[in-house]
């Protein structure tokens, strides 16, 4: 893994939860050695509060907090930047990779490489280059092996893993190793608001899900889902049972969703807002019947199913009421459907192929256009040439025949002639054959 959490608070996890017992165990004993106390009372009204982890893990999360505080303005001696994915160094006694934390990151880098290829797809002028989606796609899979790194076979869930930091001869901490915290908790499940590519870690987390009995069980009441495990002994915190956290419930009804098993993401979500009304956890609970009775607590005790609070802030949280408005009305699935790829060489080979091809019918068009423009010219000349050829074989015709001839064959045969003559196209045999000398000689033949 290359990125950790420095800070309980950066998490979700709830201060109450017995992990917290185990992570801070170093600064524990760090405050324990140094007589470190805060420099300021804690309120009455934190200490009452229903997730007060008690005076001793409190005041470890005060002094990494002023830990982290001294040294947050010199990188150098917190060194951000790890050298090595395997390599780790702090200025303080805490570091711990987080489910959570891992599970976002993963979807987030994920979300991010999509976008990418949706963009790429799209072909848009701000498309991002061809490095930056080698590093996005580089970076998502090594937030997801970061992920899949946090799973544990044995148990078939996925354990938060704290770094074994020691000091240096500069007063500094450095590990290279990291031991898992085998505890059955709520936060386990946050892995799910990740897809999980892997069927076998799916199957695995469910069936945690729906089991009643045994350590890794958390279907333990009439309600989900319980921040400790059913085989999980009641922590010292100030309720000293489990709760009932609505956050973590919306994570891993979304996560089971997300990951294609939609009927217990729906069964989670109905407990959910069952609990908040009040409401048998059954199908024939009708939120309908919760108008004047919903409770919008932060927590709930999970074997009471009580709301955990005694003020105003701690019975209408705006967390709670956010959580409640997209169960009930969720956003709108996202779905994109990829276009041909078709890059932009090749649209703009396309285009000039397709030019060409018009270029080259527009050519075809007017050569045939001009042939036929030359016919059609020829076609009317050969016409005139005809009509003036006739005219004058009938001028010749009548002033070279007697008028006193009246051989009545012959001019039968003119005239059968010149009808024939306008109903089939001019040749060159039919002028011919009207010829004035032929004529002539067919009267000859005829006297004699």
């Amino acid at each position: 893994p290359c990125l950790t959490v420095w800070h309980p608070w950066e998490t979700e996890i709830d201060t109450s939860s017995p992990l917290w017992d185990n992570a801070l165990e170093n600064v524990t004993r760090t405050v324990v050695t140094q007589g470190w106390t805060p420099n300021f009372g804690i309120p009455a009204a934190v200490k009452s509060s229903f997730d007060y982890p008690g005076d001793k893990t409190y005041n470890s999360i005060l002094y990494l907090l002023q830990c982290l505080s001294d040294h947050g303005g010199n990188v150098n001696n917190i060194n951000i930047e790890h050298s090595s994915y395997e390599h780790f160094h702090s200025a303080c006694t805490f570091q711990m990779v987080d489910v959570g934390f891992t599970a976002a990151l993963s979807k987030g880098d994920n979300d991010l490489l999509r976008i990418g290829q949706i963009l790429m797809d799209k072909n848009r002028i701000t498309k991002p280059s061809w490095d930056a989606m080698e590093a996005a796609t580089e970076r998502s899979h090594l937030s997801k092996r970061m992920l899949h790194g946090l799973w544990n076979s044995d148990k078939g869930t996925f354990f938060n893993q704290v770094v074994n930091l020691t000091m240096n001869r500069n007063e500094t901490y450095s590990s290279n190793y990291t031991t898992p915290i085998k505890l059955p908790i709520g936060s386990n499940f946050i892995a799910l608001w990740d897809q999980l590519s892997n069927s076998t870690m799916l199957e695995s987390m469910t069936s945690h899900l729906l089991q009643r009995s045994g350590q890794f069980s958390f279907y333990c009441g009439e309600y989900m889902l319980w921040s400790r495990g059913c085989g999980e002994a009641y922590g010292s915190g100030a309720s000293g049972s489990p709760s009932i956290l609505f956050l973590l419930n919306y994570r891993v009804s979304k996560g089971l969703k997300r990951n294609r098993e939609v009927g217990l993401g729906h069964f989670l979500q109905s407990s959910t807002l069952n609990l908040i009304c009040g409401l048998p956890n059954s199908d024939e609970s009708d939120l309908a019947d919760c108008l004047d009775s919903q409770q919008f607590a932060s927590a709930f005790n999970a074997t009471s199913q009580l709301p955990l609070g005694k003020d105003e802030c701690g019975l209408t949280s705006t967390l709670t009421a956010a959580i409640v408005l997209d169960m009930l009305i969720p956003d709108k699935a996202f779905r994109y459907e990829s276009e041909p790829p078709i890059s932009s060489s090749s649209v703009i080979f396309l285009i000039a192929l397709e030019m060409v091809v018009a270029f080259g019918v527009g050519i075809v068009c007017l050569l045939l256009s001009l042939h036929l423009m030359r016919r059609a010219k020829a076609d009317e000349e050969g016409d005139a040439f005809v009509q003036i050829i006739r005219e004058r074989q009938e001028e010749e015709l009548l002033v070279q025949l007697p008028a006193e001839d009246t051989n009545e064959e012959v001019v039968t045969n003119y005239n059968n002639e010149m009808n024939d003559s306008e109903t089939r196209p001019w040749s060159l045999e039919l002028i011919s054959r009207l010829n004035p000398m032929k004529l002539w000689e067919k009267r000859d033949t005829h006297t004699q």
